[in-house]
């Protein structure tokens, strides 16, 4: 049970156990069936629908026609059924549930849900901003660009367009995608979760607030795990270990950059 649900611990579906097995794998079952069933309708044969439906609920992203991968179907009904599927499976399966029987309120009073989705939009616009200028059509801008955005972030990695046409710009938000991951409590997708971003935010704003408040002041975040303890180096490890591993995968050249080469070898000696 706890297999299947990766990331930091959140309340039971059901009181039974077995109960709530049921519920996760008819969850996600259902999901599978409606997906196959949009797919048909967008004219995909069924061997093929069925494989995409499975890649895209295990996003797990196993492409049928490569190296088109989804551009081989020329279809944006097909294009959109799979970027929203991939979105649905990168959401907490518990919070899919109470959308099922019904708890609407429950389902949107989610902080976690609300940085999901927060991070999807604000990626969609970044990167629609970037490569505006190679695209004459807005419409199938946004598509392909909300189409990469929850395949990235989903760890899927079905493609529509060439990504490498798209500017730098473009693809540093990517990366911070694939680092970002789906949500926590039963998604498919990978990467550090939601949740723990979330977390993240909250320990450099709390580290920010302890630099200007007295010294025993305590701040509790609103996600149910334990308080965010105002200690000086509460988020020095999210703000040095990304920086010190970008520009290691930079590797500036020690000839051509002497100083950036040093200032990245005493960075990651002190990271250490």
């Amino acid at each position: 049970m706890r297999a299947e649900l990766p990331g930091p611990s959140f309340g039971k579906l059901e009181s039974r156990i077995s109960k709530s097995i049921h519920i996760l794998y008819a969850i996600y079952i259902g999901l599978i069936l409606a997906v196959i069933i949009l797919l048909r309708i967008g004219k995909v044969d069924w061997f093929e629908a069925i494989l995409l439906a499975f890649g895209t609920a295990s996003t797990g992203g196993f492409d049928i026609v490569p190296p088109q991968s989804i551009a081989a179907y020329d279809s944006q009904f097909v294009h959109m059924v799979i970027a929203v599927a991939m979105m649905i499976f990168g959401m907490s399966f518990n919070l899919i549930y109470l959308l099922v029987i019904g708890k609407f309120k429950q389902f949107f009073k989610s902080e976690e849900l609300r940085w999901y989705l927060g991070i999807i939009i604000s990626a969609v616009l970044l990167i629609s901003a970037s490569v505006f200028p190679l695209y004459t059509n807005i419409k199938t801008m946004f598509q392909d660009v909300f189409f990469t955005t929850t395949s990235i972030i989903t760890s899927t990695a079905y493609t529509t367009v060439d990504i490498q046409q798209w500017p730098i710009f473009a693809h540093i938000v990517l990366l911070f995608l694939m680092f970002c991951g789906g949500m926590s409590g039963g998604s498919t997708a990978s990467g550090l979760k939601v949740a723990r971003i979330m977390m993240f935010g909250k320990s450099i704003k709390q580290e920010l607030r302890r630099m200007i408040s007295p010294p025993n002041a305590r701040y509790p975040s609103s996600l149910k795990v334990n308080l965010l303890m105002p200690s000086t180096n509460a988020a020095r490890p999210f703000i040095s270990s990304p920086t010190w591993l970008f520009s290691g995968l930079a590797g500036p050249d020690k000839h051509r950059h002497p100083g950036l080469h040093q200032f990245v070898q005493r960075g990651h000696c002190h990271a250490q």
